[in-house]
């Protein structure tokens, strides 16, 4: 891969993880993968002060783990095991969704989200693990229900000036946070809906959300953006209460949400026609974008496909290096903004065919011998 790309995305699939390169204008694009082939890539996320990329999931063959590249996805390193539920526990860990390194203060410090909805952290670049059992025993824990993709513990958003302050979603549970470092944990859920069936009245539960993605913006400590089944929000303190802003747009349901890597007023949501459906309204892809941190919104459809466009938007997430929103749609080609988000297109659809790359090799051997669980 080009050393020089002034964009590099990070594209998760089930059939492993693509790495997108352009330049600064975001025309023309080059594909690199799959690496690790075969493996279910739930979330990637990349290192700058280590130069490690990260890539988390799981499935039964390969089993779940964090893979570890030094090298931008040319080779792969697999610990020898993933994080691990505590012997006792009636549940199993089943995939990796969530993968996010540690603060600038903490080197060498990962966090971890699984299904079924827990957490945990390595201090060791992701080597070994440590159970967050303040969060597994919440006193609610008992009464989660999973969201049509499982109980899983899908986004981990960290305080870049409290090192104490932590928060998660939880499909089907809600937002969580904790002030004392893990100590302990408290519903940050205030002001967000759980209507799910249809035409059913808006109810305000303390827990039980079927939130699909927070995003936090960085210049702005306290500032949240949340797409939930049931509505988009903004938060400007750190969850305490969430303001819905999804006036304006086709429905209340959509998973992806992005906001600028320098407004902290402009983000970008992708909606789906329902929360059953799971594709876009009328068959026509469109991002809505709002540059007044959700009072009004805008469509933003040239360049996409405007006919028979049945996909399924997962994920929102920011290139490794100069960020810029990107969205993953399951089996189709991943959409991508263009320079200042005044353009769309989707990636090339087509999988490179470069074996001597070493995309497909994990610790110096093929991926295809790694250690079963």
């Amino acid at each position: 891969m080009g050393p020089q790309a002034a964009v590099r995305l990070l594209v998760g699939t089930r059939k492993g993880a693509f790495i997108a390169e352009s330049d600064v204008d975001r025309r023309e694009w080059r594909l690199h993968g799959p690496c690790l082939p075969g493996h279910q890539i739930m979330h990637m996320a990349f290192e700058p002060r280590s130069g490690i990329l990260f890539s988390a999931g799981g499935e039964p063959w390969f089993g779940s783990r964090v893979y570890q590249s030094w090298d931008f996805g040319r080779t792969w390193d697999a610990p020898a095991s993933g994080p691990i539920i505590p012997a006792g526990s009636n549940e199993k860990l089943e995939k990796v969704w969530h993968v996010t390194p540690g603060r600038a203060l903490d080197p060498g410090v990962v966090h971890a989200g699984v299904e079924p909805a827990a957490m945990f952290k390595s201090g060791d670049d992701s080597a070994t693990w440590l159970h967050i059992e303040s969060l597994s025993h919440h006193p609610t824990r008992s009464q989660w229900q999973p969201g049509a993709g499982g109980l899983c513990l899908h986004t981990i958003v960290l305080d870049p000036l409290e090192r104490d302050r932590a928060l998660v979603a939880i499909s089907a549970a809600g937002v969580f946070r904790t002030d004392d470092g893990d100590t302990s944990w408290r519903h940050a859920n205030n002001g967000t809906r759980a209507n799910f069936m249809p035409d059913q009245e808006p109810v305000y539960p303390e827990f039980g959300q079927c939130v699909h993605k927070v995003v936090p913006h960085p210049a702005r400590p306290g500032r949240l953006y949340q797409q939930d089944h049931c509505g988009v929000y903004r938060s400007d303190n750190w969850g305490d209460s969430w303001t819905e802003i999804t006036a304006g747009m086709p429905s209340d349901c959509g998973f992806p949400i992005a906001v600028h890597p320098h407004d902290p007023d402009t983000l970008y949501v992708c909606p789906g026609n329902s929360g059953y459906h799971h594709w876009v309204p009328d068959g026509q892809l469109a991002v809505y974008r709002s540059r007044n941190a959700g009072e009004t919104w805008e469509r933003l459809s040239k360049g996409l496909p405007q006919t028979d466009a049945f996909h399924s938007g997962r994920h929102g997430d920011r290139p490794a290096r100069n960020p810029g929103p990107v969205s993953r749609y399951e089996h189709r080609p991943a959409l991508h903004l263009g320079r200042r988000g005044r353009q769309l297109g989707t990636l090339p659809s087509d999988v490179p065919t470069d074996p001597q790359r070493g995309h497909d090799r994990i610790g110096g051997r093929p991926s295809g011998r790694a250690a079963r669980p």
